[in-house]
């Protein structure tokens, strides 16, 4: 049995609306970058050889965790015993990891460790991996990076694709003029793909059939470069395949790791084709590929179909390879295994709706040992645990290098004795100015003595292993001062505060009031609340008000508070990115920022004083006030105008009404069109401008929830699943932004019990681990 996969027609929507960012998308984006032979790469290139040239091994204990591929070329596999290996190849170059011991200062290169006495440890290799992590960061500012391990990490390439395919085709970010459907208008034909440099890509056809029939790979490889694309999500998945070849030279230039990667349109095919053309190579998986690739594919090969879960699957219905199991109904396979067969019947058709989650940091640190022999003393239990704090300590250190305010709430211990379950105790862990190891070990002895209490001096004690391990690991806000900061000497921390005084002015920007914090304590200004996001370079500067030259009290005149511009999809995104991109660049150092980072730096004269939009200079070209302030005696004083009520559209798939969208601030132009001010217009223009946008956006989300049916109905036999039971099927309210104006504002039949972030509509089931 064969199937097909389905190709839905891609329109504007689905490209520049920010209600399609889900994995339902047919544009998305997802790629899985594997370090080649990492362990054996890091050990290379510290002791200054080439991998592919010398047999290289890493060694722990008496067995081998990575093998060089020149290593590879002699039969020597992982966990083979060193004597073994050296037998197959005199000349392997065997590196022991690095280990901890007792009395030491670090983790080191040991000459001869023995895990009676000697702790392994892998920092050396997560520095390395966190230099890797750091390049992606910077080139691809826009993708979403979850680290698998210390040599794998995938990333969603999804919205930094579509910024290229909207910088290379900028008609696209908008449909034509007089078409009818608006943003529901298929995108126009995709232009061709040049696919040099872009990594081999899996055949369309059947190999077997194409070699029966007279073709081989090396006819195969005579086919042109550049090929017209079968659709835009072929063109996408070239756009991300581009991204990754610049990621893995830049990783090679400066660090000397080579790299495989896989891209595709999810994380499993990803991690399926990384694998296919190693070492140094990408492979992209095209859409039409996929029933080709998997249909041979022993699909224990899927990640979490392997163990017992592939084998019960094996046994039940006498197969191997995913193509066997594409004749097992839906139905059948949920009797069987519950409705959590829902997502082994999908990945069995390469559909896979994990999200890649931001994770290159852990709130977790943990030091484990297995021991042997067992820990059966007090002054045993003490060794250990000065070792285990000895690496806590370093690893700490290190990760408050990056985020200076990082530090954890909780130390905790855990143990095991034999055939027993683990038990664990934990402590507040207080902050320390001039942090030691000897500060975790005297706070894990306390543990061990209350988890243990009178068994600690008992004959009978037996712990086979024993961990320390911080959690909480949590770093302050960007822009707060250091934890240290508080305890500073010197005037600028000891300078009382005064009080602040409140200005009828714009407040400044995150960025301006952090480098003017100093003069707004000195003068007592009271700033505004911070953006909760970067400061955007679309976005016009925000700059400090004047500050006052009295501590006098505010005038009692009633200060309007405006609300902040809403960002608007994927602009929004597009810049939070490029201001983090920004900020990174300067706080390198000052010699490679001018080398060539192409980034403009802030001056002092741009904190000037802030003109409101539409009036040009608030001083001597305004008119001079009455000298009383207010208005002069002659002139009565109008009646304030009754509110007009807002303009207002009905959804006719839901029934919800929607209000325009709120003014944004006065201080920048809307997001929609950077070039434009539309803060000073008033009337219902204006209106009916934010209404439209408004309700574009609750159309959004409808397209969204429409994707995830119209996904997990395509491949659905007939009467096995009703489409009430596809993931995300549920009629739910719309996201919190699309709910209408407040309460005082709602008519009578509305209701709040639908006020659900949009994020929740989004969650599909399996949550991406990894």
């Amino acid at each position: 049995m064969d199937y097909s996969v389905p190709q839905p027609t891609i329109t504007y929507r689905h490209l520049v609306s920010a209600g399609s960012l889900n994995a339902a998308n047919p544009l998305r984006v997802v790629s899985l970058c594997d370090i080649d032979a990492a362990y054996a790469a890091f050990e290379a290139k510290r002791l200054g050889i080439d991998p592919f040239v010398t047999p290289v091994a890493v060694q722990q204990w008496q067995g081998l965790i990575a093998v060089s591929y020149a290593a590879r070329a002699y039969g020597i596999t992982r966990h083979e015993d060193i004597d073994a290996a050296r037998k197959k190849c005199p000349n392997l170059v065997a590196v022991h990891v690095a280990t901890y011991a007792e009395g030491a200062q670090k983790a080191e290169y040991n000459e001869n460790p023995r895990s009676e006495t000697h702790k392994v440890s892998l920092d050396p290799y997560r520095r390395e991996s966190r230099k890797v992590v750091a390049i992606f960061n910077e080139m691809c500012p826009l993708g979403a990076i979850e680290k698998a391990s210390i040599d794998e990490m995938y990333c969603d390439l999804t919205l930094a694709v579509r910024q290229v395919i909207l910088q290379r085709f900028p008609h696209l970010a908008k449909p034509p003029a007089d078409s009818p459907d608006g943003l529901d208008t298929p995108l126009p034909e995709p232009p061709k793909i040049d696919w040099t440099n872009l990594g081999h890509r899996m055949p369309t056809e059947d190999p077997i059939a194409t070699e029966s029939a007279g073709e081989t790979d090396a006819t195969a490889s005579e086919a042109p470069s550049i090929e017209p694309a079968a659709n835009w999500t072929d063109y996408a998945l070239a756009c991300g395949a581009e991204l990754i070849y610049k990621v893995r030279s830049a990783v090679l230039d400066r660090l000397g790791y080579t790299m495989s990667a896989g891209i595709a349109s999810n994380k499993t095919l990803a991690k399926l084709c990384a694998g296919e053309r190693k070492p140094n190579n990408q492979t992209v998986m095209p859409t039409s590929a996929v029933p080709v690739y998997l249909k041979n594919l022993p699909f224990q090969k899927i990640r979490f179909l392997g163990g017992k879960l592939g084998d019960a699957i094996a046994s039940e219905w006498a197969s191997s390879t995913v193509g066997d199991l594409w004749s097992v109904p839906l139905a059948e396979m949920q009797t069987k295994f519950g409705d959590e067969s829902r997502w082994v019947y999908d990945v069995l058709r390469g559909i896979d709706h994990s999200a890649v989650i931001e994770r290159t940091k852990n709130k977790t640190m943990l030091a484990s040992k297995n021991v042997k022999p067992p820990i059966r003393t007090t002054a045993e239990a003490t060794r250990w645990l000065s070792i285990l704090s000895l690496e806590l300590c370093v690893r700490l250190r290190e990760a408050r290098e990056e985020a200076p305010n990082l530090w954890p709430s909780t130390l905790v211990l855990r143990f095991l004795k034999p055939f027993e379950t683990a038990r664990s105790r934990q402590a507040a862990f207080p902050y320390v100015r001039d942090f030691q190891p000897q500060h975790i070990l005297n706070a894990a002895e306390k543990l061990w003595a209350e988890a243990l209490g009178e068994q600690a001096v008992a004959t009978n004690l037996e712990v086979i292993t024993i961990a320390l391990g911080f959690s909480g690991l949590e770093a302050g806000e960007q822009g707060q001062r250091s934890i240290e900061g508080f305890f500073a000497g010197g005037p600028a921390a000891n300078a009382p505060r005064r009080l602040p005084v409140q200005s009828s002015e714009a407040g400044p920007s995150k960025a301006a009031a952090a480098a003017e914090e100093g003069a707004a304590v000195a003068v007592g200004t009271k700033r505004s609340e911070p953006d909760a996001r970067a400061p955007s370079p679309l976005e016009t500067k925000v700059t400090a008000a004047t500050a006052p030259t009295s501590m006098s009290p505010p005038p009692p005149t009633a200060v309007r508070k405006t609300k902040k511009a809403k960002p608007n999809g994927l602009v929004s995104l597009f810049q939070k990115a490029a201001a983090s991109q920004m900020q990174a660049s300067q706080s390198r150092p000052a010699a490679e920022h001018d080398a060539g980072s192409g980034h403009a730096t802030s001056t002092a004269t741009e904190a000037a004083a802030p003109q409101h939009p539409g009036k040009e200079g608030l001083g001597a070209d305004r008119a001079p006030l009455p000298s009383d302030g207010g208005r002069p005696s002659a002139e009565p004083v109008p009646p304030d105008p009754a509110p007009r009520p807002p303009p207002s559209w009905v959804c006719p798939s839901c029934s919800q009404r929607i209000y325009p969208r709120p003014r944004p601030t006065p201080s920048a132009p809307t997001l929609d069109n950077p070039q434009e001010d539309h803060d000073g217009e008033d009337g219902a223009e204006e209106e009916q401008r934010r209404l439209r946008l408004a309700q574009q956006d609750h159309e959004d989300y409808h397209f969204a929830m429409e994707l995830q049916r119209e996904d997990g109905r395509a491949l659905m036999p007939v009467g096995s699943l009703s489409s009430q039971q596809v993931p995300g099927s549920s009629q739910r309210g719309p996201p919190a932004s699309q709910r209408g104006p407040p309460s005082s504002q709602r008519g009578k039949g509305q209701s709040k019990k639908n006020a659900r972030p949009v994020g929740d509509f989004f969650k599909r089931r399996g949550g991406g681990a990894s």
